[in-house]
């Protein structure tokens, strides 16, 4: 009986591990297909601003906002960019070691971007105080929603 208890523990134990670990790379691949949505969702915003910008060459302003939200388009493209392959990176790092080294390097710049993504959100208002035309309006603030969106998910990324 003792023999059949320590089975069963084991194969417990193997079930919890294996479903822990299913959980963890579900979460990570979750991670990364929002993370690739909102690359592809950027690059969307991008080209919007700058189609925007381009219907609006007379009026100086309009065209100078659409500009600035470009440019908001593609840093934050480019910190999920980098956000991906962080955590690639740490995902494929096996030794513990080397994980709990990297970990707080990674945490680091991760609240950096957090951080980036707060004055994107600023950045944005201010446009949209400023804005007259209802289009470009509302892009950005589709914009400013997905830019929420991605710092809420950097917020929660948790590395273990």
């Amino acid at each position: 009986m003792f023999r059949t208890c320590r089975h069963l523990m084991a194969a417990i134990m193997f079930v919890l591990v294996a479903t822990l670990s299913f959980s963890q790379q579900s979460n990570t691949q979750s991670n990364f297909d929002f993370l690739e949505h909102k690359v592809k969702q950027f690059l969307d915003h991008e080209q919007d601003f700058i189609d925007y910008a381009r219907s609006h060459k007379s009026n100086t302003m309009e065209f100078e906002m659409c500009s600035d939200l470009n440019t908001v388009a593609s840093r934050a493209g480019d910190l999920l960019d980098a956000t991906r392959a962080l955590l690639l990176v740490y995902d494929n790092i096996s030794c513990a070691v080397d994980r709990a080294t990297i970990r707080p390097v990674i945490k680091m710049q991760l609240d950096h971007y957090i951080k980036r993504l707060n004055l994107s959100v600023s950045q944005v208002n201010n446009v949209l105080s400023l804005t007259k035309n209802p289009g470009i309006a509302t892009a950005a603030s589709r914009m400013k929603e997905d830019l929420r969106e991605t710092r809420v998910l950097l917020e929660t990324i948790n590395l273990r």
